[in-house]
């Protein structure tokens, strides 16, 4: 009963995604491959936050209420009903291409690494320390009180860390995957990661050739850290692609100017604030430098009117996520909320102690590679490379978000006590590694050398 439960959970979600992306004219021209992995993606945010909805409206967490608001939410995504089911008819029914050597090792690399992580989230226990004495616990309290404004606020009242009132996503995830019956709850992770892969992989074969991106893909999937966080009921690898997911999708809406990839990239951008409190710098920073790329990039700028709009719409919709919990369901609905005192703690100033966060940044985390292995140094190196062979910093958006994350980064030490370089910032780099890969293959010296192999092949 668990499994079917749990299945019914996932399979509703995909519907809901899926049924957004046909609404906004995405699946028709996008391969397969995007559209499964971004439809479940989606799903999960939507789902979480119709859940949240519930919340706000003081209807009983319970397992009827639960799939009933993800049945809801089904039928309202998929309407009307004959457009979808004629977009699923050709979604499942058309045959895939044929899968190349190189993809095969691929695929089977990618199952073989996910089958280990959905092993160990079935099998182990929550173990992170920030889970046990946060989003689970308040999950634990939710399914057995019916809310997350549960006793636990009173019972561990002057005993409790920053943990439960800021992971609003990984915490609702916990409460319908527990409900379902699994002991643990963390069985969706990595499927969220599978998905994700799938989205990262499509981008990637897209821009580059075939054995590139499964190369790239590979690589992004060993990352040491960031492959333990697809077992680890933490908020930093749901973070990440949500966050990942809605820069690849901005990109291209600067590329088109079609307004249904702006929706599903500001979506996606409240889903990252609604998954971590300090996501809200990071997205600003990032939507002021599109904005500023939208305006000034040499072939088709944008008009000034329309750049200013679409960017402050995105903000907007980002912030409205941030808003609703952190604001409103904190102060409103919890009996016990963090003080402002703890919350903030600006030091953004002092010029010295931004330096020192600058200086072990880059030590720690951008010069070691005892977390990330290669990554860095890989990303530094092709991005020079490109430079001085192809005399191009292509796609200049990519690099313009990264920087945006950095200097993010360094903002974030300066305004929240809680954040800590070994922690908050080296779980946080995993926003990178999507945009890191991503720009490899996007890059000219990938499109020179992805030319040289498909002649190679036509010998």
């Amino acid at each position: 009963m668990t499994f079917f439960l749990s299945f019914l959970i996932l399979l509703c979600q995909f519907f809901i995604g899926f049924g957004l992306l046909v609404r906004c004219k995405f699946v028709e021209d996008s391969p397969k491959i995007l559209t499964a992995g971004l439809s479940l993606i989606l799903g999960m945010g939507i789902s979480c936050f119709g859940v949240f909805i519930e919340e706000l409206l003081r209807i009983p967490l319970t397992l009827t209420s639960v799939l009933a608001v993800n049945v809801i939410l089904v039928l309202i995504a998929l309407f009307p009903f004959a457009s979808t089911i004629e977009a699923l008819k050709n979604f499942f029914s058309s045959p895939l291409k044929g899968v190349k050597p190189y993809g095969f090792v691929t695929l089977c690399l990618v199952l073989f690494f996910m089958f280990i992580s959905g092993w160990l989230s079935y099998y182990s226990p929550v173990l992170s320390v920030d889970a046990i004495a946060g989003p689970d616990l308040v999950a634990k309290y939710a399914v057995e009180q019916g809310t997350m404004a549960s006793s636990v606020f009173y019972d561990l009242e002057g005993n409790l860390s920053n943990q439960p009132f800021y992971a609003p996503y990984i915490t609702i995830m916990q409460i319908q995957f527990r409900l379902a019956g699994n002991p643990f709850g963390q069985v969706w992770i990595p499927i969220m990661a599978l998905a994700f892969i799938a989205v990262l992989y499509s981008k990637m074969r897209s821009q580059t050739h075939g054995a590139i991106a499964g190369i790239l893909t590979v690589l992004f999937i060993m990352i040491p850290e960031m492959f333990f966080y697809t077992t680890s009921l933490l908020t930093d690898y749901s973070n990440a692609v949500f966050f990942g997911c809605s820069v690849m999708i901005v990109m291209d809406y600067v590329r088109t100017k079609e307004n249904k990839y702006l929706i599903l990239a500001s979506i996606l951008m409240g889903f990252a604030c609604f998954t971590r409190i300090d996501t809200i710098v990071l997205a600003g920073l990032g939507i002021l430098s599109t904005g500023l790329y939208m305006i000034s990039k040499k072939e088709e700028p944008f008009p000034l009117q329309k750049a200013l709009l679409s960017m402050s719409g995105m903000f907007v919709v980002s912030f409205l996520f941030f808003f609703l919990w952190n604001i409103l369901y904190i102060s409103t609905y919890l009996p016990v909320k963090p003080t402002a005192e703890e919350q903030l703690y600006v030091t953004l100033f002092d010029f010295g102690k931004v330096m020192k966060n600058i200086g072990e940044i880059n030590e720690k985390l951008v010069f070691d590679t005892i977390y990330f292995a290669y990554t860095i140094p890989i990303f530094f190196v092709w991005v020079l490379i490109n430079a001085a062979i192809r005399r191009s910093f292509q796609p200049l958006l990519l690099l313009l978000w990264i920087l945006s994350i950095y200097v993010g980064f360094v903002i974030i030490l300066g305004l929240f006590p809680a954040a800590v370089i070994d922690w908050t910032i080296k779980r946080g780099f995993f926003k990178f590694f999507a945009l890191f890969y991503l720009f490899i293959a996007s890059s000219n010296l990938s499109k020179w050398l992805d030319a040289k192999i498909t002649s190679w092949e036509a010998r």
